[in-house]
């Protein structure tokens, strides 16, 4: 679940999980695990991503742009507490370094608006043989196709190559065209990638794959599969029961995979329109789905506000967990109105049709959280161990300034349609505010949840910061500042 704000300099990262709830904010466990040696630069994010190596400890998916050639790595967890480098993962040490075709990050520091990108994300298992599985996307400067590479969940330690991996060693590649940078405005097709879970219901999980910026050129979702050969999007036309979907992406907002939604037994998928609606599309066989078109099973109605005449759009929407324990899983998404935004959780349900604003303000299908100003929120595991999963709610981090501290709060899951507050939440009724410390500021640039990295039982939380300099941070010649990977656990469940 992984939940990135916005492009960032330098970060730290830590993670964190529940011990006890009170009115004080609380940071918790008895000693880190750390990653030292991370130099980040205008982007950084570490997701779980699920037991990638089948040791029953959940491992973390690294990816930063230091001032040199851009980093993915693989933390594997394991209990104890311990320091690692990125020069020990590379020496088979505690993870992975994974090297790619990929060249130097700086070129936007050099005044240069085309540089190569890399993204990595879990993906859940493609291969359906019971390990975690994770992607690496690459699109280089100069080249007119970018490349997904899927690899299979696997022991390795040490240096793991994409180019291997891609030639159907453990893993198969996506080739996927996109356009040259614009003569003007140097914009080329920006591709991105979001897990869904197993949206077909054969067993394997699935990925869709969609371009961000540039020309329109369509997105797909790609069904998970076993074997090592290559996928060329560009032969996926219309409905490919084989391969999976092309969609027209016009008009086409954030996409989220949701799970089981609607209980039938497959994972479900949620879209916020531009329109401004939120619409829930039951998950199925490639020829009965329905998505992206207006046919959804569930809407959800936008407030009635515009900016210039144009709808004002969701700002955010992410998979919940099953936040009240019914076995279905929820939705979160944040709505703005008139007086503040609001965050609502939208309860999982067998019955589609419409849900009103009006309904959801009322307490209808779910329960809302008011008094924020916040950047984002979004599923967080069940860190207190109760059976129900909790949220994460992060605070502004508008600004990189010293006195710009960011924030984390914890909304612990339960049954019910009461809404609550920020106010209440922080001061312990029904969640808490995680505590930092002093020298970190921009706490919450990035968050994740609801993986359990040293095999407690417990999931455990992590939580991107920045250190060092706020003005040196933003220099791109000489100003990088070393970041951390901390890693902390909850020792026991709550009472």
């Amino acid at each position: 679940m992984n939940h990135t704000l916005r492009s960032a300099p330098l970060l730290a990262l830590a993670m964190l999980a529940l011990e006890g709830c009170d009115t004080a904010p609380r940071l918790l466990g008895d000693g880190p695990v750390a990653l030292e040696g991370v130099d980040m630069q205008f982007r950084a994010e570490a997701r779980f991503a699920g037991d990638i190596d089948g040791d029953g400890y959940d491992d973390v998916l690294v990816t930063h742009h230091p001032n040199d050639p851009q980093h993915v790595e693989v933390l594997m967890g394991r209990p104890g507490v311990d320091v690692l480098t990125a020069d020990a993962l590379a020496s088979g040490e505690g993870g992975l370094v994974v090297h790619g075709r990929w060249a130097v990050a700086d070129a936007w520091c050099e005044g240069s608006a085309a540089r190569d990108r890399v993204e990595a994300a879990p993906l859940g298992d493609v291969d359906g043989d019971g390990l975690a599985d994770f992607a690496v996307l690459e699109q280089l400067v100069g080249e007119t196709e970018a490349r997904i590479t899927v690899v299979f969940g696997t022991a390795a330690r040490g240096e793991l190559d994409l180019e291997t991996v891609g030639a159907g060693v453990g893993g198969y590649r996506i080739d996927l065209l996109h356009s040259p940078p614009h003569e003007e405005f140097g914009v080329t097709t920006h591709w991105t990638m979001t897990p869904l879970g197993d949206v077909s219901g054969d067993g394997h999980d699935d990925l869709l794959v969609r371009p961000v910026l540039g020309p329109n050129s369509g997105g797909l979702i790609v069904l998970g599969k076993a074997d090592g050969a290559p996928i060329e999007a560009s032969v996926i036309d219309g409905i490919d029961p084989a391969h999976g979907l092309r969609f027209d992406n016009e008009l086409l907002g954030d996409v989220r995979g949701l799970g089981d939604f609607d209980g039938d037994g497959h994972d479900d998928l949620a879209l916020a329109s531009w329109t401004g609606d939120v619409l829930v599309f039951r998950g199925g066989p490639m020829a009965d789905l329905a998505f992206p078109g207006e046919d959804a099973w569930l809407t959800i109605e936008r407030p009635d506000i515009e900016f210039f005449s144009v709808p004002v759009p969701v700002f955010a929407l992410e998979r919940a967990g099953d936040v009240d324990g019914d076995g279905l899983s929820d939705l979160l998404l944040g709505l703005p109105t008139e007086e503040e935004p609001i965050i609502y959780v939208v309860h999982g349900t067998s019955e589609g049709g419409m849900l009103t604003h009006a309904g959801l303000q009322a307490g209808e299908g779910g329960f809302a959280v008011h008094g924020l100003e916040m950047d984002f929120a979004g599923g967080g595991g069940d860190i207190d161990g109760d059976g129900l999963d909790d949220l994460l709610l992060t605070m502004p981090n508008g600004t990189w300034s010293d006195d710009d501290p960011g924030g984390v709060i914890v909304t612990l899951g339960r049954v019910g349609t009461e809404a609550t507050s920020l106010a209440a939440l922080s001061s312990g009724e029904g969640g808490f505010r995680v505590a930092q410390e002093p020298e970190l500021r921009a706490f919450g640039q990035q968050v994740d949840g609801g993986g359990d990295f040293n095999g407690d039982g417990l999931d455990d939380l992590i939580i991107i910061a920045r250190t060092g300099d706020a003005e040196q941070s933003l220099e791109c010649d000489d100003g990088l500042t070393e970041g951390r990977v901390l890693i902390r656990f909850a020792p026991q469940a709550l009472p």
